[in-house]
C-alpha cells in the first residue's frame, strides 16, 4: 500500500476548499446543518502549509502542480477581496 504525498494531500484540501465556497455561494442546506466556515478555513490551513513545503515545489508532477495553480487562484481571490474591503 502506497503512502499519500504532501502532493495528493495539499490537492484535495484545495479541491475542498473549492468545493465548500461553492456550497456556501449556493446557500446550499447542508452549510445551515454543518459549520462551512470552520471547514473552510481548515482547508485554507492546511493548503498553506502543504505548499509551503519543499516536495510541493521540487517535485514535478500532477498532484503538486494542481495543489500549486489552486493556491495561486486561492491566492488572487484573497486578494481580490482584501482590495474590495479596502474601498
Amino acid at each position: 500500500m502506497a503512502s499519500v504525498t504532501v502532493g495528493q494531500l495539499t490537492s484535495m484540501h484545495g479541491i475542498l476548499f473549492f468545493l465548500l465556497k461553492e456550497y456556501m455561494a449556493l446557500k446550499d442546506p447542508l452549510c445551515e446543518e454543518f459549520d462551512f466556515k470552520a471547514h473552510l478555513a481548515q482547508c485554507d490551513r492546511n493548503l498553506i502549509a502543504g505548499l509551503e513545503t519543499y516536495d510541493i515545489l521540487a517535485v514535478p508532477c500532477f498532484e503538486n502542480i494542481l495543489a500549486l495553480v489552486m493556491g495561486v487562484r486561492i491566492n488572487s481571490l484573497w486578494q481580490r477581496k482584501t482590495q474590495t474591503d479596502n474601498y
